[in-house]
This record gives structure tokens, C-alpha cells and sequence, in this order.
């Protein structure tokens, strides 16, 4: 059994989504063994979604290193947003 988790960012703009889904890139090259990554951007009527699925098999050391994946997904996309938003 194993524990997936689905993180999905909109934005409104295309540009933006790509600069989270190239930020992340390349440190989701080099994720655990263990751990499944897959990322993608959407168009949706809501604007662009980042999307990116972690899988981990189900065991609390392995939770707590999804959990700790998904904390760096969520800063650098802060980050991202706060130099996006500093620039307009």
C-alpha cells in the first residue's frame, strides 16, 4: 500500500506556471528511490495548474519525508509568487 498525495497550484498566468514547474524540476530529478514524482501543467478554464503527484509506500518515515517534500513544493512556490508579485 502506499500513500499518494496530489498538490495542484493555480495561477492565472502561464508564465508563472512555468517558472514553478523549472524551479522544481530539477530537485525532483533526484528524489528518493521510494518516492514517485510525476509534474505536468494544465490550461483550465480557472487559469494554469502546477500539479505534481508524490507517491511513498505507506510507512511513518516515508510520510514524514512526503510531507517534508510537499513543505519545499509549497516555500519555493511562495517565493516564486513573492518575487512575481515584487516585479509587476
Amino acid at each position: 500500500m502506499a500513500i499518494l498525495s496530489k498538490l495542484k497550484i493555480i495561477v492565472e498566468d502561464e508564465k508563472l506556471a512555468e517558472a514553478i514547474y523549472e524551479m522544481l524540476y530539477p530537485d525532483n530529478l533526484t528524489a528518493p528511490k521510494y518516492m514517485s514524482l510525476k509534474e505536468r501543467i494544465l490550461k483550465s478554464d480557472e487559469g494554469y495548474i502546477y500539479e505534481v503527484e508524490i507517491s511513498v509506500p505507506n510507512d511513518p518515515m516515508r510520510f514524514d519525508s512526503l510531507r517534508g517534500t510537499l513543505d519545499e513544493i509549497l516555500s519555493i512556490t511562495e517565493m516564486i509568487n513573492n518575487v512575481s508579485i515584487t516585479l509587476k
